[in-house]
């Protein structure tokens, strides 16, 4: 929550984009990567909504999918958010030289 609030406040700002979206997707896809190859290897899932023994493939995939929609909905929040706050910073800034 402090880092929201200390991004909000202080910046910086105009360094989200999709970009970095994708790369920053990618260490989750690794992450699901390993679980879905490791679980049924050792028999353990960290999460319930990955559970493949309890729910099946079909539904985990759905569960995985909701999961990437919310979080390219929360990055393209951001990144909309820190557009609009790096414009206002300009015109505020460009109001403050007349």
């Amino acid at each position: 929550m402090l880092a929201v609030v200390g991004w909000l406040l202080f910046g910086p700002r105009g360094v989200t984009s999709w970009r970095v979206t994708a790369l920053i997707v990618l260490y989750p896809l690794a992450w699901l990567a390993v679980t879905l190859i490791g679980g049924p290897i050792v028999g353990w899932y960290p999460y319930p909504f990955v559970d493949v023994n309890q729910l099946g493939y079909p539904r985990v995939v759905v569960n995985v999918v909701l999961v990437a929609v919310m979080f390219l909905g929360v990055a393209d929040a951001a990144t909309g958010l820190d557009r609009w706050l790096t414009k206002r910073r300009v015109v505020a800034s460009a109001s403050e030289l007349v």
